[in-house]
């Protein structure tokens, strides 16, 4: 039987030895009548317990030694992992077995295409931001470059609107505030009675005619006619038409009108 040091502590192989020897001479005894044979099955017997306490006592060293050599392996195993990507060995695994220094490729990479991505989002946002401060600053008649040529040379109607220092946000809020006047407005012209200066104004000069029956009228090319009576109140109409005492009546009644003539 052959133990190794590393296994036994140097008490455990000298106490081994002696139990070996012992039972060697028990072997010899056994060979032939001697009177010291009970003896030898007395010591033989203790040797056999002590021998019992040393394979328990292996066992568990065994099963230890096992633990640190399958941990033993694991680590040989990382050491010599190859990334997928530069078939190296490496221990230094991220992910995926990619190595650490693959795996900074994979990010600058990443970063680069997302650099790229944001580049072109920026690009989208600011034509839309232009599109809108255009589409808007015609709408709300801002001056065009094309009207101005000492300061903007050789512009032209491609080159839309000067809308200042507004962003799509600030001109949108000019929107809708515009938006809100005019509804009032509306509001105001549907339910309000017709001025003779703003029919002038949208419609041009009319010509003055004469009337036994009125103060003073007035006849526009487009058919509307406006009456002033000798008790100062005034109205509108179109070709011969009822009184119109609204502006909205005034616009439907030139609609029906066109349309009749077509």
């Amino acid at each position: 039987m052959t133990l190794h040091g590393n296994v036994l502590t140097s008490d455990e192989a000298g106490e081994l030895a002696a139990i070996q020897q012992r039972l060697e001479l028990f072997e010899d005894a056994g060979n032939g009548p001697s009177p010291s044979v009970g003896n030898f099955l007395f010591h033989a017997s203790e040797d056999v317990r002590t021998l019992l306490g040393f394979h328990s006592s292996l066992a568990a060293r065994v099963a230890e030694l096992t633990s640190e050599n399958s941990a033993l392996r694991d680590e040989i195993k990382d050491a010599t992992r190859v990334c997928d990507k530069c078939k190296a060995r490496s221990s230094d695994m991220i992910v995926d077995d990619v190595c650490l220094f693959c795996y900074g490729k994979q990010q600058s990479q990443r970063v680069a295409e997302l650099e790229e991505t944001n580049a072109g989002l920026r690009y989208e946002m600011t034509t839309t931001d232009h599109n809108v401060c255009q589409c808007l600053g015609h709408a709300l008649n801002y001056p065009r470059y094309a009207d101005d040529q000492a300061n903007f040379p050789g512009a032209t109607d491609a080159d839309g609107v000067c809308v200042g220092e507004h962003v799509a946000e600030t001109i949108a809020i000019e929107a809708v505030e515009e938006i809100e006047r005019l509804r009032t407005e509306l509001a105001l012209r549907q339910n309000a009675q017709p001025d003779f200066d703003v029919l002038v104004a949208k419609y041009g000069e009319p010509e003055q005619t004469s009337s036994k029956y009125h103060e003073a009228d007035y006849k526009w090319p487009n058919g509307l006619t406006w009456h002033v009576q000798r008790e100062g109140e005034s109205y509108a109409r179109v070709n011969g038409s009822n009184a119109l005492w609204t502006y909205d009546a005034i616009e439907n009644a030139l609609a029906a009108m066109k349309e009749a003539a077509k």
